[in-house]
């Protein structure tokens, strides 16, 4: 499940990257920024989330648990909230950078034969 996660950071990032690039060409600076930013805070989300599982499962450390799911949900979630109430940039970039994240790792997941179970 690591790898699967360390391809689909690169990806998503390169792909965002380029994303923004071809935006920030269009001058469209905040739908650039916007999209970046959602982007990155959902990479950091769900690179949160597999750490906060693989622990509960793997019934490792609890005090690891407790320092994830304390980053995870006031400080992350409260970065967030202070990013939608800025209003530096448009919602709609800001729910599209979301989604990318989820898109690659789906078509990492299909695509490389070591993922897919027999």
């Amino acid at each position: 499940m690591d790898e699967l996660l360390k391809k689909s950071v690169k990806y998503t990032s390169c792909l965002v990257l380029g994303v923004s690039l071809v935006l920030v060409l269009m001058n469209k600076l905040s739908w650039a920024g916007g999209f970046l930013v959602g982007s990155f805070w959902a990479i950091a989300d769900m690179m949160l989330t597999f750490k906060v599982l693989k622990i509960a499962i793997l019934k490792e450390d609890r005090k690891k648990l407790f320092v994830f799911l304390l980053v995870k949900f006031p400080v992350l979630y409260l970065i967030g909230i202070l990013i939608l109430i800025s209003k530096k940039f448009a919602l709609t970039s800001l729910l599209l950078g979301l989604f990318p994240i989820f898109i690659v790792m789906g078509i990492v997941r299909i695509c490389t034969p070591s993922f897919r179970t027999s």
